[in-house]
């Protein structure tokens, strides 16, 4: 009985030890090669769709920096609105003249460091190209020279609409709302701009300054201070005259 199981497992260990010698059988090969095809395309598919999520947040976050730069520099440009009428074309061009695809105003805020006499207001336009689809901002300098220097610019590509309108507080579609004297100096209370940018659409609105109470408020703390000037000058007036009573 001894001998039978020990011929027995001798004959299991001889067997197992001429499929090792053998190597593997067609079918597992096959297994194993079907096992990674299916791994690596697996592998390949996350990293392809990773690749294109992160071009696609890329080029997302392109676009959301392109739209917060226009509306920083129409913002500036808006905080700085002046009221300035201006020749232009041989035509006295409104503070502010707005359309449904064109904004144009007069800004201060203008710096001449190499004191070359500049004045201290310019001209600023934003228009659309339909035929580019682009949103251009035009800045024109030194407004008192016959041939103002004209700088041009496209701040905003892939644009398909442009919307301007003016509140008053209601909206209007243009502004001034007359070309009459009284009207060209005038201002609204505010900018609209619908804009759409890549087939999307964003809105966007801007509070202008109300110039008659900054004047009002102005003219408020020069009366202030020229009241508490004059006060304080009878007060040395009349400590000075206590002096030469007292000297007496």
């Amino acid at each position: 009985m001894k001998t039978l199981n020990r011929s027995h497992l001798q004959a299991r260990v001889n067997s197992e030890l001429r499929l090792w010698q053998h190597g593997f059988t067609l079918v597992e090969l096959l297994v194993a090669i079907a096992i990674f095809s299916v791994l690596s395309l697996t592998g390949w598919w996350v990293f392809d769709q990773t690749m294109k999520i992160r071009e696609r947040n890329a080029l997302h976050e392109k676009r959301i920096l392109a739209i917060q730069h226009v509306y920083s520099q129409a913002n500036r440009d808006l905080i700085q609105v002046r009221r300035a009428l201006h020749w232009q074309d041989n035509q006295m061009q409104p503070t502010m003249t707005l359309e449904a695809t064109r904004l144009s105003f007069s800004k201060g805020g203008v710096l001449d460091p190499l004191q070359q006499g500049l004045p201290p207001n310019e001209r600023i336009e934003y228009r659309f190209d339909s035929n580019r689809q682009v949103l251009e901002r035009s800045q024109w300098l030194n407004l008192r020279a016959e041939n103002p220097t004209i700088q041009t610019a496209v701040v905003l590509e892939n644009v398909s609409q442009v919307e301007f309108s003016a509140l008053n507080p209601e909206l209007v579609p243009k502004w001034p709302l007359e070309q009459t004297e009284d009207q060209l100096d005038t201002l609204p209370k505010g900018v609209q701009l619908k804009i759409t940018v890549n087939e999307i659409p964003y809105e966007f609105i801007w509070a202008l300054p109300q110039l008659e109470r900054m004047q009002k408020e102005i003219e408020v703390v020069q009366k202030q201070s020229n009241e508490n000037g004059g006060q304080a000058d009878n007060g040395q007036n009349q400590n000075d005259n206590n002096g030469v009573i007292g000297q007496n």
